[in-house]
C-alpha cells in the first residue's frame, strides 16, 4: 500500500516535471521568436561601412550555403551557386579585413586571420572541385559553412557588438 502510494507520487512528479519542461521549452521558444520578430534592424543600417555590407552578405552567404548543402550535388546550378557562394564569402572576408571594432594586436584581432584563411580555403576548395577532388572540396566547404559562418557568426551577437544590439537591443 505504502509503496503504491510512493509510485503514484513519484508518477504524478514525472508528469509534472514533464509538463513544466514542454512549458519551460515552448516559454523559451516563443520568446526567442518574439526576440526575432523584434529586430531592431538601426544598428546594422546606421554602423561605420563595411559593416552593414558584411553581415548582409554573411546572411545571404548563410541561407545560400544551407541551399547548397541541402540540394543535390553537382551540376550546373550546383556549380552556378557554389560560384555565387564563393563570391559572397570572398565579400564578407574581404570587408572582414576593413573591420576593425575589436583591436588586440595594434589594428588587428583574431578575426582578420579568419579572414585571410577563409580566402585561402576558398581558393583551395574550387582547385580541388577542378581536380576532380569532390571529397577534398565537399570537407573544405562544409567546414566554410560551419566554422566561417556558423560558429564566428555566433560571436557577432556577443554584448557590445552591432548584431547583438540589433537582436537584443543596446
Amino acid at each position: 500500500m505504502v509503496i503504491g502510494l510512493m509510485a503514484e507520487r513519484i508518477s504524478q512528479q514525472d508528469s509534472s516535471l514533464a509538463a513544466n519542461r514542454k512549458h519551460n521549452v515552448s516559454c523559451l521558444l516563443k520568446r526567442l521568436f518574439q526576440q526575432v520578430v523584434m529586430m531592431n534592424p538601426a544598428p546594422l543600417v546606421e554602423a561605420a561601412a563595411p559593416i552593414p555590407f558584411h553581415a548582409l552578405a554573411a546572411f545571404a552567404a548563410a541561407a545560400l550555403g544551407a541551399a547548397q548543402l541541402w540540394r543535390p550535388k553537382g551540376g550546373r546550378i550546383h556549380r552556378q551557386l557554389g560560384y555565387l557562394w564563393v563570391v559572397l564569402m570572398a565579400g564578407v572576408a574581404i570587408s572582414g579585413l576593413f573591420i576593425h571594432e575589436i583591436r588586440m594586436f595594434g589594428w588587428f584581432s583574431p578575426i582578420h586571420l579568419l579572414s585571410l584563411l577563409t580566402l585561402a580555403s576558398l581558393w583551395v576548395a574550387i582547385s580541388r572541385a577542378r581536380r576532380r577532388d569532390i571529397k577534398g572540396h565537399r570537407l573544405v566547404m562544409i567546414l566554410l559553412f560551419w566554422l566561417a559562418l556558423g560558429l564566428t557568426g555566433i560571436f557577432t551577437f556577443w554584448p557590445g557588438r552591432v548584431m547583438h544590439e540589433v537582436l537584443f537591443g543596446a
